[in-house]
């Protein structure tokens, strides 16, 4: 029954439920427009005005606000050793094709005088920088830990870095 309802009327019945209400009508009450298994479709704001916070993103907000080794615990580091020569540009186009696909990339939380506001910037306002340094092996893993660290500025850093440590004939 659970199953059927989740497929035809797409709302998910937690099976306890169907014991604790027992006609269709109360089954129905109890079911919320926020219990649908699929979202509902927004439609595109062309504009990229700004709109409020949900409150995950006002709570990582307020967190980068306080500053400090609190600022940074969202940062999410991931590093990949690539051997061989790397195509910079090849590179750089990747990853702005990403960022123009996902629009929480393109996101920044800018303070408009109300309070903070998510603004979703418009692909061509969004290009990824890459940063490039040349790094001997010896010091590879302070640059690491260092670019691992360095917190973003919501109000106007895209939640994407990209940082390229050259290093050995690879360069």
């Amino acid at each position: 029954l659970v199953g059927r309802i989740a497929k035809h009327l797409e709302v998910d019945v937690p099976i306890a439920w169907i014991f604790e209400t027992p006609t269709v009508e109360g089954l129905a009450g109890r079911t919320a427009p926020a219990s649908r298994l699929r979202p509902l479709l927004l439609c595109r704001d062309e504009n990229h005005a700004a709109v409020p916070l949900s409150h995950s993103q006002y709570g990582m907000w307020f967190i980068n606000q306080l500053g400090g080794p609190a600022s940074r615990i969202y940062n999410v580091p991931y590093c990949l050793r690539i051997t061989g020569r790397v195509d910079t540009g090849a590179l750089r186009t990747a990853l702005d094709d990403v960022v123009a696909r996902h629009e929480p990339l393109r996101t920044v939380f800018p303070d408009d005088g109300d309070g903070p506001r998510q603004r979703v910037l418009a692909p061509e306002d969004a290009a990824v920088v890459l940063h490039e340094t040349d790094a001997a092996e010896d010091r590879l893993a302070g640059h690491l830990a260092r670019a691992a660290a360095e917190p973003f500025e919501l109000r106007t850093d895209l939640p994407l870095r990209a940082r390229l440590f050259r290093h050995g004939q690879d360069r």
